[in-house]
């Protein structure tokens, strides 16, 4: 099996976290198989886990998903 997450450890990433754009780093990511789908939770700065879907490359990409 083959896993392919939208980001690498050390990529910036931006994220909202209340309702104020955060710019932070990725640090580790977390893979759980639930059933048969993938759950991908990405551990940004020192303490945070965010959804994938939560995680954005640009500033842009984040505000135009809101």
């Amino acid at each position: 099996m083959k896993i392919e997450t939208k980001f690498n450890i050390g990529d910036t990433c931006f994220y909202l976290d209340c309702n104020k754009v955060v710019k932070d780093k990725i640090m580790g990511i977390e893979i759980d198989v639930c059933g048969k789908g993938l759950d991908v939770t990405c551990i940004v700065g020192q303490t945070s886990n965010k959804n994938e879907n939560l995680v954005h490359k640009t500033k842009e990409e984040l505000l135009s998903s809101l």
